[in-house]
């Protein structure tokens, strides 16, 4: 009986009924699954979803994903009321407020969906752990979108509660790169106090055409055999774009690709002079090592990394130009996009524009990557998505990789 019902729920929901329905309807629906018929509409739609959300004795965790796939643009948004904790512990598909509700990030949030395609859930799409824990370095990468103002965000003005600290704590990385910091030269020492006092290397810099803009810097436990600042050239330096910290056996670049700007004024700097300089730089570095770069590359490359992509079409990081360009600069030239490669099926965003609530609804973009010389691809252990920790646009994401004996 229940597996009819829930059958019956899936295909109401599939054909978008459910909304549709009356409260009474809901309420009739309820009483089949024996569950409390109070409550609003937004309510009782929500404790359906839970209930479909619930495994089934013997279902296949395959089985459970396409359920979670099932729910597309129509899942219910959070009740605008809060549920009293003494009725009931449910939550609507989109409420975050306490750690029973769904996460946003669970969700599959496209426009565009295609059947096979999975929303990327780092609880449980993350190896159980890595093969071995002998030679592995863990590079955690993150848009700050102004580390200052990150910092404060949540009035964490000390390390021992500042949510760097807090993501060292958890991740235990090896190193750490940041984009955006906007930092001045005169403020790098200052902050340099503050931060991870455990990471004695690190390496900073700024822009300095234009003050509090932009910005790298790239944070390690590992002293790097040498460090560089900028691709060496004089048109393309002044910003603080790029830090690249050479190891034993890889290069490890940060960057901060430029925007190509609201209305597009950077579009042709970017692609046909930026995208093919910084592409050259690459290969000279993988002349002598395989290369990791990391950061924010402002483009998502394919529809799968878009929540609109036929909305974005002539939009910053998502133009057939920007797209053409880093497929043609990056990828057709022998970097791999690590976690691409892991979930090819996975729609895993790394930023939310703060207009439109787009975090909470998970309506975001793929913007920050690492990519790895083919001759390391093997050497991946995991590449990752943290969606759940805020402090900025962006989400950190993470790369394990083995060394090389």
């Amino acid at each position: 009986m229940a597996s009819i019902l829930r059958n019956e729920l899936l295909v109401l929901r599939t054909e978008n009924k459910l909304e549709k329905m009356t409260v009474i309807q809901l309420r009739s629906l309820m009483k089949k699954m024996n569950a409390s018929t109070k409550g609003t509409k937004q309510e009782l739609l929500g404790k359906i979803t839970e209930f479909l959300e619930l495994e089934t004795p013997g279902e296949t965790s395959e089985v459970r994903a396409l359920k979670r796939v099932q729910t597309t643009e129509t899942t219910v948004e959070k009740s605008s009321k809060k549920v009293s904790r003494r009725k009931t512990t449910t939550t609507t598909a989109l409420e975050v407020s306490s750690e029973k509700s769904a996460s946003p990030w669970t969700l599959l949030r496209h426009k565009k969906p295609k059947p096979d395609w999975i929303a990327y859930d780092p609880s449980t799409m993350r190896p159980s752990s890595p093969p071995s824990e002998k030679n592995l370095v863990k590079v955690i990468s993150w848009n700050v979108n102004g580390l200052r103002a990150c910092m404060k965000r949540k009035n964490e003005l000390e390390e021992e509660g500042s949510v760097l600290a807090r993501l060292a704590n958890s991740e235990d990385f090896d190193v750490l790169c940041l984009q955006e910091t906007k930092l001045q030269e005169k403020d790098v020492e200052a902050i340099k106090q503050k931060i991870l006092g455990g990471y004695s290397n690190s390496f900073w810099t700024c822009s300095s055409s234009k003050l509090g803009y932009s910005g790298c810097a790239l944070i390690s436990r590992i002293k790097p055999v040498s460090v560089t600042y900028g691709l060496g050239i004089s048109q393309h330096d002044g910003e603080g774009r790029v830090v690249t910290a050479e190891f034993d056996t890889f290069f490890l670049v940060s960057v901060y690709v430029p925007n190509s700007g609201q209305r597009l004024e950077r579009l042709t700097y970017r692609t046909t002079e930026w995208d093919p300089a910084f592409s050259t730089y690459l290969l000279e570095l993988e002349k002598r090592k395989p290369v990791i770069v990391t950061g924010d590359l402002n483009c998502a490359h394919e529809e799968i990394d878009i929540y609109d992509p036929d909305g974005n079409k002539r939009s910053a990081g998502f133009t057939c130009e920007e797209r053409t360009s880093f497929q043609t600069n990056f990828i057709d030239k022998g970097l791999v996009d690590t976690f691409r490669k892991q979930h090819p099926l996975a729609v895993g965003f790394t930023y939310w524009s703060y207009r439109s609530n787009a975090r909470p609804q998970n309506k975001g973009w793929r913007l920050d990557y690492f990519l790895v010389s083919q001759g390391l691809v093997s050497n991946v252990a995991d590449s990752y998505v943290l969606p759940q920790l805020d402090g900025s646009d962006h989400c950190p994401i993470g790369l394990i990789i083995q060394t090389e004996q």
